[in-house]
């Protein structure tokens, strides 16, 4: 069994008194898969999920923006922008459908990292 470990601080803004410190461990089934993807064309990139039956961890690092379909098990699809980095934990309602656009004639480099928890 592989295990992702995903630790974020946000550090303390004086005027705001906000600080937050999240450490979470997920047990995947396989180890992760990543993958770097150039996205040259303006048209939706579906993403392969390799076979599995649902992704539980999602991350999207991208160097420009981008948006990011969803599907989980729910049904319900969801489009998120990207412009930078998206850390994404679902544990019961497994994504089963991905796809990418960049903005027009914006060349974009991403990076996935796709987990299936155990």
């Amino acid at each position: 069994m592989s295990t992702l470990s995903v630790q974020c601080t946000v550090v303390e803004l004086p005027a705001s008194g906000i600080g937050l410190d999240i450490e979470r461990r997920v047990g995947l089934a396989r180890p992760a898969a990543r993958r770097a993807i150039d996205m040259t064309s303006d048209a939706a990139l579906v993403i392969s999920l390799d076979g599995w039956a649902g992704v539980n961890v999602l991350m999207i690092e991208t160097d420009t923006k981008v948006t990011a379909f969803i599907t989980h098990a729910d049904g319900t699809d969801q489009a998120i922008p990207v412009n930078d980095l998206l850390l994404l934990v679902c544990r019961s309602a497994p994504i089963t459908a991905l796809s990418l656009v960049r903005v027009a004639g914006q060349l974009a480099h991403v990076v996935l990292t796709l987990g299936q928890e155990t």
